[in-house]
């Protein structure tokens, strides 16, 4: 979808030589916070994590999705280097990425960092990353050698950039603290505490005398490279100042906001020139054209260029019209942005880990870089012998529940398909375009589409008739839709936003879990709670109920995941073996085993037979950089399946129970 939208323009300073490297915000995990743990224990045992042995170790039986050539997770920044024939984009996915600008070929990626490579900057053949491991590195860029590496900070970092003549390099981080390098040394000579929170932004001066720094203390500070002094503060945001951009003569600084504005500053009397608005979100990044005459500024659903500055004041009241389109990504929101150093065309990532040059004149496409994203949800319809997988693509895949082969594909939403149920030839899913919708598997037919929910839907979840479909949102409470009546009740209860649900095969029983720490039952039939399940001590972020309704199971942010009587709703075991927050659960057939998914990569089945619960089998996708965001047991509860962040499908054999 393209979508024209204005930025009230003035005129612009005076030429700027090169385009202006700006930096995006880090592109949003829709999962919970991240959290430290303690280390993990099995309850009721002596036995670490790692108990079961290698012969114990899952085994998967098929796979689907490659992240080959891609990023595997949303990018972070982009660049070009300064001839314009490379190009770089950084991703969560934990590594950097060179393609070659003309084509869109991949030359070369750059590993060390561990987690999120959150920007990069460029000079000469050399690459200077930074990310949330709070590590500064610098590669050559040619064969991705790593030069060096600086341990700056406990925080991670979130921006850098770089003199042009690669000599020095200033970072900013989590702390408020930007921290100027001396690149030839790797030493940190100058520390500056500039913001009282984040420091979110970094830039610095053509002549590489003065740091600009954005915060989210919604300030914009202006210092001296050498000493750190304090030059000017830039107020005027009303919300995160998330990215700055210098004119070439260094006399004005655009400022980009969540507040969906863009400011140009004189600095030489650090006074507004003009504000620059239209039908912005948060602004991603902000780049001035070659010549100076025209200002990018991207948002999360694209990039709106100011028109170029007229020769004369234009007339008060009047506002130039965009010249260029507000090119939007489909299916995905735009994380990342870089103009070409020749102004000819922009570098966009998207937070589903795609990359593509648009032309600047079109707006057209001349490469792109798909990627299906990470898998948020699978649902089986074993009449049809189909797994349904939704993802941040948007797309519902379609594969064999064998062989996972893939069967066929259906258009899902816009921006990413949350999650997906299924029952009687039907797919229900919810999505990043705030709808819930049903469709025909068959046929792939839209049957219904439902726009209730004010945010992004999460999840949803079905009984095996279809009769009653429980869906939550980013905000708000949980919705109960049932199709016969075509009636939709909000269901009232959680403090804070429901993230996940389940229902009752016989649809009798609806389970959520919120950010609140706690889980709830309900009957769905009159839509009354029947319990609150509590002693979570983090958000609630995956829910599962046994097949003969029975017994419930949470997993949460806090590292453990909890079995509960259905009937009481009392407590009847803790399954706490991940370092860190689990992200997925999901209970088999016959009741008598469990899978956890953590974001420390591991997949832990579980042996629920009493006294107490054992871990029976593991499988770790940490050597990978990967960790599982859904799973789901067979209908025969011999398999299981995961879905993981790097968008890739595992059908996995369930061992058998041990003898106990």
């Amino acid at each position: 979808m393209i979508r024209r939208a204005a930025l009230l323009a003035a005129a612009l300073a005076s030429a700027c030589s090169g385009a202006a490297r700006t930096k995006p915000p880090a592109a949003a995990d829709t999962g919970s916070p991240r959290t430290a743990a303690s280390p993990a224990r099995l309850v009721g045992t002596d036995a670490p994590p790692n108990a079961p042995a290698e012969r114990d170790r899952l085994v998967v039986e098929a796979t689907w999705g490659t992240t080959a050539g891609r990023h595997a997770a949303a990018v972070t920044d982009a660049a070009f280097t300064a001839d314009g024939r490379r190009a770089v984009t950084t991703g969560q996915d934990g590594v950097a990425r060179v393609w070659n600008a003309a084509t869109g070929a991949p030359l070369a990626v750059l590993y060390g960092h561990d987690g999120s490579v959150t920007a990069i900057a460029l000079a000469g053949e050399r690459a200077l990353t930074v990310g949330a491991d709070g590590t500064a590195r610098l590669f050559d860029l040619a064969t991705g050698r790593t030069l060096g590496v600086l341990h700056l900070s406990a925080a991670p970092l979130h921006d850098i950039a770089i003199t042009a003549d690669g000599r020095i390099a200033v970072t900013a981080g989590a702390d408020g603290t930007l921290r100027v390098v001396d690149l030839a040394t790797l030493t940190t000579t100058l520390t500056i505490p500039a913001h009282a929170t984040d420091a979110h932004a970094v830039a610095l001066s053509p002549d590489g005398t003065r740091i600009a720094s954005a915060g989210a203390d919604r300030l914009v500070h202006l210092f001296d490279r050498a000493t750190g002094h304090l030059l000017l503060t830039l107020p005027g945001h009303e919300d995160r100042a998330s990215s700055l951009a210098f004119t070439a003569a260094g006399d004005a600084l655009a400022t980009g906001g969540w507040d969906g504005t863009v400011r140009l500053f004189d600095l030489t009397t650090g006074t507004p020139r003009t504000i620059l608005t239209g039908q912005l979100g948060r602004v991603v990044a902000v780049a001035f054209a070659p010549d100076s005459r025209q200002l990018f500024a991207a948002d999360d659903d694209g990039v709106t260029t100011s028109a170029p500055a007229p020769a004369a004041p234009a007339p008060a009241g009047h506002s130039p019209t965009a010249a260029l389109p507000h090119a939007a990504l489909p299916h995905a929101a735009l994380s990342a942005f870089a103009l070409a150093p020749a102004g000819d065309a922009l570098l966009i990532g998207g937070r589903d880990g795609s990359v593509r040059l648009l032309d600047r004149a079109t707006g057209a496409s001349r490469w792109s870089v798909p990627t299906r994203g990470r898998v948020n949800s699978l649902a089986l319809d074993p009449a049809a012998n189909l797994l349904v997988v939704a993802t941040d693509a948007g797309p519902l895949e379609l594969l064999d529940a064998v062989t996972l082969a893939q069967r066929g594909a259906i258009p899902g939403h816009e921006g990413g398909t949350t999650g997906v149920a299924v029952a009687r030839g039907r797919a229900f899913s919810t999505g990043r375009d705030k709808t819930l919708r049903t469709w025909d598997l068959a046929t792939g037919e839209l049957r219904h589409l439902a726009s209730d929910h004010h945010h992004w839907t999460l999840s949803v979840a079905t009984d095996d008739a279809g009769a009653h479909v429980l869906s939550t949102s980013a905000r708000g409470a949980p919705h109960l839709w049932v199709p016969a009546r075509v009636t939709l009740r909000r269901l009232a209860g959680h403090t804070q936003r429901a993230l996940a649900s389940a229902v009752s095969r016989d649809g009798a029983l609806g389970l959520t879990g919120s950010a609140d720490k706690t889980a709830r039952l309900w009957n769905l039939a009159g839509g009354t709670p029947l319990h609150t399940l509590t002693g979570h001590t983090g958000a609630v972020l995956a829910v599962a109920l046994a097949s003969d309704g029975r017994r419930a199971l949470t997993a949460s942010d806090d590292g453990t995941a909890r079995l509960w009587d259905v009937t009481t709703g009392a407590e009847l075991a803790q399954l706490v073996g991940h370092a860190g927050a689990v992200l997925a659960a999901a209970l088999a057939p016959d009741g008598l085993a469990a899978v956890t998914a953590g974001r420390d990569g591991l997949l832990l089945l579980w042996d629920l037979t009493p006294p107490r619960p054992i871990v029976v089998a593991r499988l770790d996708l940490a050597p990978d950089g990967d960790h599982a965001r859904a799973a789901a047991f067979a209908p025969d509860g011999r398999a299981l399946f995961v879905g993981t962040a790097r968008g890739v499908v595992l059908r996995l054999a369930r061992p058998p129970s041990p003898k106990r």
